[in-house]
């Protein structure tokens, strides 16, 4: 079977039955051309995704009743059909992609169709009715902006299944701890698929990476809002997952000290030591610009977490740690000229403190 006609099934489909078929052998003989738009998936009636509000996902101690453990189930069975979907939609979109990339999105495929099955017969036994998920098309709507392999590779790869390391860990912890074996044995296999995953987002990247360009920069550079790299963490990191799936741990640090918002317009605090001087004329003194250099980043002290910090240098990932450490709550540091101004995807903020 055509690779591209295996996705056009598991994008298309209708049943659950097009969604899982899995072709015993795949030929790229024909791959066909680039989709115009981005399509809303196929789907059963009972997966569609939902047109009003989504009901909140239950806590973590909600999860001791077994009806809503199986409910947790079934969502992140949703996150496993969109997975296919979405990279499905990869086979379709970028037939051009180099065949390494194909072959790994096939490979990858296989293993969300395996964790969906896995997923839903475990949510039967725990009693969840399939009527219990509301299906969110978030990430679907996610890579509306997503126009090359290295992007998707970015924002899928590095960005969603990198955030799983830490979901299936955490869930998988609390089923154990609930006595749930069964369960937190079936998290434990995703987690150990969701490295290899990861892994080979980061083997895509750093084929494409410039020479001399940090993997961090790299990948950052390549995300588009709504997705940044607060998305690719879970509310703790799970740091030896990701070392096993080879990012380093410039990177880890990196993005454990993150803190772009994920939505709320920031406020935009700036050190202004300049404001007087510039007031008689247009040059600040090396004096002031000194003072400045020394200083900009104690705004972090009144800045909310999400906050946006204008600096020249940003504070090294050491230093942010260490802060972090310390039990400050960081806000994020955007890197900005005396002569420039900081794009709207840097900020996203809705008012500046000037400081």
């Amino acid at each position: 079977m055509e690779r591209n006609e295996w996705a056009e099934q598991l994008l298309f489909g209708t049943r659950i039955e097009d969604k899982i078929s899995a072709p015993s052998s795949l030929t790229d003989n024909r791959p066909g051309k680039r989709l115009s738009s981005l399509p809303l998936p196929g789907r059963p009636e009972n997966w569609r995704f939902a047109k009003g509000p989504i009901r909140p996902f239950p806590t973590i101690r909600k999860l001791e009743d077994p009806l809503m453990r199986g409910r947790a189930l079934l969502t992140f069975a949703n996150h496993e059909l969109l997975a296919i979907e979405m990279m499905a939609y990869a086979l379709l979109q970028f037939p051009e992609a180099p065949e390494p990339f194909r072959r790994d999105l096939c490979a990858t495929i296989r293993d969300e169709q395996r964790h969906f099955k896995l997923y839903c017969e475990r949510a039967k036994e725990l009693g969840a009715p399939f009527s219990a998920i509301d299906c969110s098309s978030f990430f679907w709507r996610m890579f509306q902006q997503v126009e090359q392999p290295d992007q998707f590779a970015a924002a899928m790869g590095l960005g969603i299944e990198q955030a799983n390391l830490d979901h299936a860990h955490i869930f998988g912890a609390a089923f154990q701890q609930m006595g749930d074996f069964q369960t937190a044995s079936l998290m434990k296999q995703v987690l150990m698929d969701e490295i290899q995953h990861v892994n080979r987002g980061l083997t895509m990247l750093k084929s494409t990476c410039p020479d001399g360009t940090a993997m961090w920069d790299y990948w950052t550079s390549l995300l588009s809002l709504p997705l940044t790299p607060a998305r690719a963490r879970g509310s703790r990191m799970n740091e030896s997952a990701r070392l096993a799936a080879g990012l380093d741990s410039e990177f880890i640090l990196r993005l454990k000290n993150w803190a772009q918002t994920k939505g709320r317009p920031p406020n935009v605090w700036l050190f202004n030591s300049f404001f007087e001087e510039r007031c008689n004329g247009p040059t600040p003194s090396k004096m002031t610009r000194l003072l400045t250099a020394d200083q900009e980043a104690l705004p972090l002290f009144m800045a909310a977490p999400h906050d946006a910090v204008l600096v020249s240098k940003a504070p090294s990932p050491a230093w942010l740690e260490h802060l972090r450490m310390a039990g400050l709550r960081l806000p994020n540091f955007i890197e900005v000229s005396s002569s420039e101004c900081p794009t709207r995807s840097q900020l996203q903020a809705d008012s500046i403190q000037s400081f």
